[in-house]
């Protein structure tokens, strides 16, 4: 046992055990139908099948808005073993997981952190439960590939140091764009990590060596802007300022406190509670970094600056300025950016065990038992509450219910369960979310938007109360929604005019003939 302990790669293989044996709970789960698993995979076989033409359309084509040509072929791989067994799948996305967690781990020590210490830090944000997102869901095998291969960039930047040029960490950086657009960010990491201890600023030196990397982001960038389309579509600057500084708040708070996790958060919703939050997570950050700054400059300046930048610049692209779809932010964003908050929170412990103060120097046994003690106490807690809410992810109702659950839910959520209950025709539950959804305090959505969401919630009501045979109700939520509502709503003239008989047959039954005559009048040849 003795020699097992003492062997070189004991804690590499404690993360690969303790990894997989955390993460085999979600093995079974099947592929997310209806959750982008048919859009990457189930719905997508006939571009997944291995030939030269399918690999040279994923080289040219994005999918689901996002330039992945290497995700795309590792699909491909699942696919050619595995068919839709989800269980390849999800075994690939554990397999990144862990060569993510190898590499952050190996990367520790180029922070001046030490083995144990890195071990425990590497193993924390392995069983984090923000990561049961990217790794249990298959479609986010981007995140898990991505991270991998852009943390061993980063390793093998720092051992191919003092080269003029690093091949390898220069193709696995291009391989880890060709998994996710997010490692647009890494010659920013990798300039910051240059800088990083040391006393001299050396741009002319650092240029020779990073120009390549920045010449293939000025290649990317336009790539991935192309593939996503991005839009603000009438966001103003200020909601989105007043989300990105939420959003660095909430990442940094959740990463430590992992609490209330929902696989679809809805839009920001200000309250005193959230606002408070805020302001507490920046106080503490602020209370951190000047004692730092008056303690030791050079140290603040040298490491800690260099980190938080390279914090700051990960979750940049998906920090909130600008708009990520239906939602605000997500657990999955945390993949890379988590790695360096960790990285930053090991550089002031071992700064702190390097002062060797009397106060821990003189009970140094009963101190490392407390910290023992402690980290244990936190990796079991972590890994709980990763297990639970793996549970989430089982199927895509269960992804719903749990993101309907959250207070406040998301509208997203909360429309495609109504859709769901409305198609297995539970129209008295369809009823109940239609009403969640109307009665739900808004958050920083667009007046247009929210507009949207409420027409279509009282759509869902209406068609609702109509099939359960309320239709005293139905006709007059249809008659509030209809001078808002056109053949173009509904996308066909077909959808248009089923609703319009729907308030014919609720005026027969009601009595009203005479507004029946006027409905059928309006039907759409």
């Amino acid at each position: 046992m003795n020699q097992l302990v003492k062997w070189k790669y004991f804690p590499h293989f404690l993360l690969v055990v303790i990894t997989s044996a955390v993460y085999s709970y979600s093995m079974p789960f099947p592929l997310l139908e209806g959750w982008d698993d048919h859009i990457y995979v189930t719905c997508n076989v006939e571009k997944l099948a291995p030939c030269a033409a399918n690999l040279i359309y994923w080289l040219s084509h994005p999918c689901e808005g996002c330039y992945l040509p290497l995700t795309m072929f590792s699909y491909m791989f699942d696919h050619a073993v595995w068919g839709l067994n989800g269980f390849g799948y999800h075994l690939q996305n554990v397999f990144w997981h862990i060569l993510a967690v190898l590499a952050v781990f190996s990367c520790m020590k180029y922070f001046r952190i030490s083995l144990w210490l890195a071990f425990g830090l590497s193993l924390a944000f392995s069983v984090h439960p923000q990561r049961v997102e990217s790794v249990v869901w298959i479609s986010e095998r981007k995140d898990v590939m991505c991270t991998a291969l852009y943390f061993w960039s980063i390793f093998f930047w720092f051992t191919e140091k003092n080269k003029r040029f690093t091949i390898i960490s220069f193709i696995l950086f291009i391989l880890a764009l060709f998994s996710k657009s997010m490692a647009v960010s890494l010659p920013f990491v990798l300039l910051a990590c240059e800088f990083y201890g040391q006393k001299k600023f050396d741009m002319k030196s650092w240029s020779r060596k990073l120009w390549p990397f920045f010449l293939i982001l000025l290649v990317f960038i336009p790539i991935t802007i192309f593939s996503q389309d991005i839009n603000k579509g009438g966001i103003s600057i200020g909601r989105q300022c007043t989300v990105l500084i939420h959003n660095i708040a909430w990442y940094v708070g959740a990463n430590f406190i992992p609490r209330d996790l929902s696989p679809i958060y809805p839009r920001l919703v200000l309250d005193t509670a959230v606002i408070f939050k805020i302001v507490a997570i920046y106080a503490l950050i602020l209370f951190i970094g000047v004692l730092f700054l008056k303690r030791d400059r050079r140290y603040f300046i040298n490491d800690i600056v260099p980190l938080a930048f390279c914090f700051i610049v990960s979750i940049g692209p998906v920090a909130g300025f600008l708009p990520l779809g239906a939602i605000d932010y997500a657990d999955r964003y945390s993949y890379i950016p988590s790695v360096f908050l960790w990285i930053i929170f090991g550089s002031v412990a071992s700064y702190v065990i390097g002062m060797k103060l009397p106060f821990f120097e003189n009970h140094l046994k009963f101190w490392k038992i407390c910290a023992l003690g402690f980290t244990a106490y936190y990796v079991i807690y972590l890994i709980i509450i990763n297990l639970i809410y793996s549970n989430s992810w089982k199927s895509y109702d269960s992804v719903l219910r749990t993101a309907c659950s959250y207070d406040p839910p998301s509208y997203m959520a909360l429309g495609a369960l109504a859709d769901i209950e409305l198609s297995e025709g539970n129209f008295k539950e369809a009823v109940k979310t239609a009403d969640t959804i109307i009665l739900r305090r808004k958050g920083l959505e667009t007046e247009k938007g929210y507009h949207q969401i409420i027409l279509k919630a009282k759509y869902t009501k209406a068609f609702a109360s109509y099939n359960i045979g309320n239709k005293k109700e139905s006709l007059k939520i249809f008659e509030e929604i209809k001078p808002d509502l056109n053949v173009d709503s509904f996308g066909s003239a077909s959808g248009y005019n089923s609703m319009l008989k729907m308030m014919i047959d609720c005026c027969n039954s009601l009595g009203d003939k005479e507004k029946a005559g006027k409905l059928k009048l309006e039907i759409k040849k």
